[in-house]
């Protein structure tokens, strides 16, 4: 059974996702006010707020506005956007795919349980060292 009702699961799984974008969204928008365009780009900023479509139709979950907002076009356009944003800048910079190899003993067993927390941690120890250069330069 569905945790929100009769709501579909990729509703949910909508829904639950857009609260990770929500979170990405205000995260940047701190790095991007305190370091500049240089730190956080406008496409990230972008990329983010397109995450948030399916949260404004969450708000009406099981509502006609909900379900005609998941089901819109303009939702399936900005969902398409994304991704073939995404997959663009992978394209321009294939080094991201580093970030999915470990880099250690404990980020091998954790790939045991997913790729992306040791994906996290690694893109997030190469920006922190990139912003740490840039600040001592």
């Amino acid at each position: 059974m569905s945790l929100l009702g009769n709501v579909p699961l990729a509703a949910e799984i909508g829904v639950a996702s857009s609260v990770f974008s929500a979170g990405a969204l205000a995260l940047h928008g701190v790095a991007r006010a305190a370091g500049g365009e240089d730190v956080v780009s406008n496409r990230t900023l972008a990329q983010d707020s397109l995450g948030l479509v399916p949260l404004a139709a969450g708000a009406r979950v099981g509502g006609k506005l909900g379900t005609a907002i998941l089901r819109s076009r303009t939702a399936d356009g900005a969902s398409n956007f994304g991704l073939v944003d995404s997959v663009a800048g992978l394209f321009g910079d294939p080094s991201v795919f580093d970030n999915f190899l470990p880099k250690n003993p404990r980020q091998v067993i954790e790939m045991g349980f997913g790729p992306l927390l040791p994906a996290l941690e690694n893109a997030w120890n190469k920006g922190s060292e990139k912003d740490s250069v840039a600040s001592d330069g």
